[in-house]
C-alpha cells in the first residue's frame, strides 16, 4: 500500500523533473508538470483532508487524541488512492487542455478572431479548462471515493485500491 504509493509518487516526480524536460513533446511535458504539482498539493493536503472527514463522522473528534491513537501516520490514510487517480486525472487534465485551447485557437483563426481580447483569452483558457477539467473530475471521482471510504474505515475496510474498486463492484453489481 505506502510503499507502492510512496514509490509511484517517487518515480514519478523524478521522472518529470529529470526526464521531463527533455520529452519533444510539449503536451507531454505539461501533463508531467501536472501530474508533479498535483500530486505535491494533494500529498501536502491529505492530513487536513483527513482531519475533515474524521470531524464529519464524529462530531466529538479530537485531534490530539486520535494521533495519540494511532499516530501521524493515519493522517495519510487513503493516500494511495489519491495519488494513483491524480495523476492520472491530472495528465488527462493538462494534455487535454492543451489540446482544446489549441483548437479553440485554431478555429479562431479560421475566423479572424482577435485572439488578443480579454473575451478571446477568457474563451481559450475558461472553456479549454472547463471541458478538461469534466474529463479528468470524471476519471479520478472513482478514485475519491475509495480514499473518502478509507479514511472513515468503518464498514469498507479495504486492504488496498484494488480490494476497493473489486468490492465496490461487487456491491453495485449485487444491488
Amino acid at each position: 500500500g505506502y510503499k507502492l504509493a510512496a514509490g509511484a509518487f517517487t518515480g514519478v516526480i523524478l521522472y518529470t523533473y529529470f526526464k521531463g524536460p527533455k520529452v519533444e513533446s510539449e503536451i507531454i511535458r505539461w501533463g508531467l508538470a501536472g501530474i508533479a504539482s498535483s500530486l505535491f498539493v494533494e500529498i501536502l493536503c491529505q492530513p487536513i483532508d483527513t482531519i475533515n472527514m474524521k470531524t464529519k463522522i464524529d462530531k466529538k473528534f479530537e485531534l490530539f487524541s486520535f494521533l495519540k491513537r494511532k499516530g501521524v501516520t493515519s493522517l495519510m490514510r487513503g493516500i494511495q488512492p489519491v495519488i494513483y487517480g491524480m495523476a492520472i486525472s491530472s495528465f488527462l487534465y493538462f494534455v487535454l487542455y492543451t489540446q482544446i485551447k489549441g483548437s479553440i485557437k485554431h478555429e479562431m483563426d479560421s475566423h479572424q478572431v482577435d485572439k488578443t481580447s480579454l473575451k478571446s483569452v477568457f474563451v481559450m483558457s475558461a472553456g479549454a479548462s472547463a471541458l478538461a477539467n469534466l474529463w479528468a473530475i470524471g476519471i479520478y471521482y472513482p478514485y475519491d471515493l475509495v480514499k473518502t471510504r478509507m479514511q472513515i474505515i468503518g464498514e469498507y475496510r479495504y486492504t488496498n485500491i484494488i480490494d476497493a474498486f473489486y468490492k465496490i463492484l461487487k456491491e453495485n453489481n449485487s444491488k
